[in-house]
């Protein structure tokens, strides 16, 4: 298994933002209002660890609901 944000236990999915985040970077950028959590599939970190078998995937393609009504 590659060492990749697809794959760590600690990407997840937000129902407030598009892009997967990462609670090591919200926790290493805690306090700070500007700091960008989100993450690529491609990308690593040295606080990589491997996904549980029973987590849902991370999705990296989410659609964006852009009207409220037709």
């Amino acid at each position: 298994m590659t060492q990749t944000c697809r794959n760590c236990l600690n990407a997840y999915n937000s129902p407030y933002r598009q892009q997967p985040q990462c609670w090591n970077k919200e926790w290493l950028y805690e306090g700070q209002q500007d700091a960008d959590c989100s993450v690529r599939p491609d990308e690593s970190c040295g606080t990589w660890q491997q996904r549980a078998d029973n987590q849902p995937p991370v999705r990296f393609t989410q659609a964006v609901q852009l009207e409220l009504f037709d």
